[in-house]
């Protein structure tokens, strides 16, 4: 269901009770892929229509020519750009996003952009599809290992303990969701975290 990193196509998946009465949309990249199975079964529990528009390291965010350098880049800037359409045609009543902690920092790859920039950009894309009858959910950053937690686990002589570490050193303290999140008032951050 996940469009590439390269290519500019718009890969729309759709879950739907046939007649729902509710319109959803989950929107972002690989890590919203991970959500998709629990948000499906969402969608058969409380009668949803669910889109999922999702990309391959593309984070929901307004981009510009400014910022892009990499064809991967400048592909992710054209599919946010024709995403907001998708998503306004869709007329949802809920836009869900989730999206990987660093793939902002990997398009727009520059030390002089810091994380309120990144925000601020997360925060211009969510605002362009958030209306009178729309809002908005983000997923916070869910925990990251710096490691394979799989290939560690296979070691011989490893142990479930051996191959993790506490959750503040999973979660980073700055969070560019949470703090779009902040940006818009309409937008509703979840935190699995806590």
């Amino acid at each position: 269901c996940i469009a590439p990193s390269i290519g500019r196509d718009v890969r729309e998946c759709r879950y739907a009770t046939p007649g729902a009465r509710h319109r959803v949309v989950a929107i972002g990249d690989s890590h919203m892929v991970h959500w998709l199975p629990a948000l499906q079964r969402m969608a058969t529990t409380h009668d949803w229509d669910l889109l999922a528009l999702t990309k391959t390291a593309c984070p929901f965010a307004q981009l510009d020519e400014s910022i892009v350098r990499s064809e991967v880049a400048k592909s992710c800037a054209e599919w946010n750009s024709k995403v907001i359409g998708r998503i306004r045609a869709h007329r949802p009543e809920l836009v869900i996003v989730a999206q990987s902690i660093g793939a902002l920092g990997e398009i727009a790859d520059d030390p002089a952009r810091g994380p309120a920039e990144k925000a601020a950009r997360m925060a211009d894309a969510w605002r362009s599809v958030i209306g009178p009858t729309t809002r908005l959910a983000a997923i916070r950053e869910t925990p990251r290992l710096p490691w394979d937690a799989p290939e560690c686990l296979a070691r011989p002589g490893a142990s479930a303990r051996g191959c993790s570490q506490d959750l503040e050193a999973s979660v980073p303290v700055r969070s560019a969701v949470a703090d779009a999140a902040a940006l818009v008032p309409e937008a509703a951050l979840l935190d699995m975290t806590d």
